[in-house]
């Protein structure tokens, strides 16, 4: 009987002793649960999330971000009741390249999991295939999500992002309907042209996007600012 192999740290643990490092050095708090990486800034909280599969016995690691701007979110959900609010997305959609890693050495690939489990974790997942992996995500962070962030730091470019995506059709940060819903609130809130942005969103091409409910939300958004001033709940 082959003896039972060592109890080792998993891929994914020695993973994260080397990037947590990293991340705090960028100001980020690591909460295990979900492993995420939060850090706050002047108008919310940015994060980065990774996710690790550990499918069929090896284990991949790849990640998403995305930014909250808190007090815009609690008064969309003080208006309507709910929270309707995505801003970012997966590595992939992030365009980050590459987006996932492997820490499996190449020779275990293919081989099936009775046949790997006489090899231990450190066999199979190789410290050099961790520290790849290490500068593989890290570069997602810098060249995908970096950028990110940085184009969601105020209203006024938050705003910019969801004129920009409707008028594109382009939506590979945002929902549709939230970047109408959104639009409109934060053309409100930072004193814009209101007639300007309803004519905007009510145009053909975008009209076929338009439920009844965004329709409900936005008729909430107008009454609410009837008898509230939005600035004074976020700035």
């Amino acid at each position: 009987m082959n003896s039972p192999l060592p109890i080792t740290e998993s891929p994914t643990d020695r993973f994260l002793k080397l990037f947590i490092p990293l991340m705090t050095e960028e100001g980020f708090t690591y909460r295990k649960s979900g492993h995420k990486f939060r850090r706050k800034f002047a108008f919310g909280t940015q994060e980065l999330c990774l996710s690790f599969d550990g499918r069929g016995g090896t284990v991949a690691v790849t990640g998403s971000a995305s930014v909250v701007f808190t007090e815009l979110a609690k008064l969309s959900k003080k208006i309507n009741g709910h929270l309707s609010y995505n801003l970012g997305g997966s590595f992939s959609n992030l365009k980050a390249n590459p987006w996932t890693y492997s820490f499996a050495d190449s020779d275990f690939i293919n081989m099936t999991p009775k046949e790997r489990s006489v090899y231990s974790s450190e066999q199979v997942h190789p410290q050099s295939r961790i520290e790849q992996g290490l500068n593989v995500i890290f570069n997602a962070y810098k060249t995908a999500v970096v950028p990110l962030f940085q184009s969601m730091q105020t209203y006024e470019q938050l705003l910019a992002l969801y004129v920009d995506s409707l008028e594109r059709l382009s939506f590979r940060n945002v929902n549709r309907e939230d970047a109408m819903y959104y639009a409109t609130l934060l053309t409100i809130i930072l004193g814009g042209d209101l007639e300007k942005m309803k004519s905007f969103t009510s145009k053909a091409d975008l009209m076929e996007f338009r439920s009844p409910e965004i329709d409900r939300e936005l008729n909430a958004v107008y009454e609410y600012a009837l008898t509230n001033d939005l600035r004074k709940f976020v700035l």
